[in-house]
């Protein structure tokens, strides 16, 4: 097992602002989303997340949702 892969994701919002995070994809999403509202000074509960159209729960990982490097998330204001 690869425990300490890491991956690289962006996530962008719908002005196509785009911020990067190089995480292991073990990392649940509630410390990714923490870290993106805390970078852009946003409530984290303004915004939902979304990979392929399905919105992302906190509990998720990369590797729960079959991530690769260079996959985008979708953050969309509630």
């Amino acid at each position: 097992e690869k425990v300490n892969d890491k991956i690289n994701i962006s996530i962008v919002n719908q002005t196509g602002q785009e911020v990067f995070f190089k995480v292991r994809t073990t990392t649940l999403f509630k410390k990714i989303f923490e870290a993106y509202c805390q970078k852009l000074s946003i409530p984290i509960q303004s915004i939902r997340f979304l990979f392929d159209g399905s919105r992302i729960n906190p509990e998720d990982s990369p590797e729960s949702l079959n991530m690769e490097n260079n996959d985008v998330v979708d953050a969309l204001l509630e």
